[in-house]
């Protein structure tokens, strides 16, 4: 198991609980789930300062690349030997998993609190006023398939399964809050 958190990124064992190997790395804060490709494990922060951070997954210590961005919330998407992102601001990136090299980023706007998903070669992206952007995990560029809008409020990280869609919002009327569950698909 890996952590991140408290200015630290550390491994543990998950049956003992015995702690592994940690390094200085990670910020004070970090919302996002930790990533890993077996090789790296990537960590993001957003305080009190921006980053997002590769580090070796031997408890060697050392740090593969590090990039001053503000992935504080949104946890990243690894997919063969890439990472896809959408900043909390609403950036939507590609990056080469090995070195932090961005291969394309592209607006989607918005404020962003739920994590993207990935299903097949697309990846589902909600921000925070209930807009979710469909765009294509290339590697080759930004490319958005489609946009579309059911609640007025998401915090919550769409679910997919099967070819059902489960997505947590809600809608303000007025004063009046109503929390809503959709259950998309067939």
């Amino acid at each position: 198991m890996v952590y991140t958190g408290c200015n630290l990124v550390a491994s543990y064992d998950p049956l003992s609980g015995e702690p592994l190997w940690d390094m200085e790395g990670s910020t004070t804060e970090c919302v996002t789930s930790t990533v890993t490709d077996g090789r790296l494990v990537y960590s993001t922060g957003g305080y009190p300062q921006n980053h997002v951070q590769a580090v070796v997954a031997d408890g060697s210590g050392e740090i593969a690349w590090e990039k001053n961005v503000r992935v504080y919330v949104p946890s990243l998407l690894e997919r063969d030997g890439h990472l896809f992102l959408v900043t909390d601001d609403g950036v939507a990136a590609c990056w080469n998993a090995a070195d932090g090299e961005e291969l394309w980023k592209g607006r989607i706007g918005g404020t962003f609190s739920s994590s993207p998903v990935l299903v097949g070669d697309r990846i589902y992206v909600t921000d925070e006023s209930g807009r979710t952007t469909v765009f294509r995990a290339s590697t080759e560029k930004f490319e958005k398939l489609a946009e579309n809008q059911l609640a007025n409020v998401v915090f919550a990280t769409p679910v997919i399964v099967g070819s059902r869609i489960y997505y947590r919002g809600a809608k303000l009327e007025g004063e009046q809050r109503q929390e809503w569950l959709y259950c998309l698909g067939e």
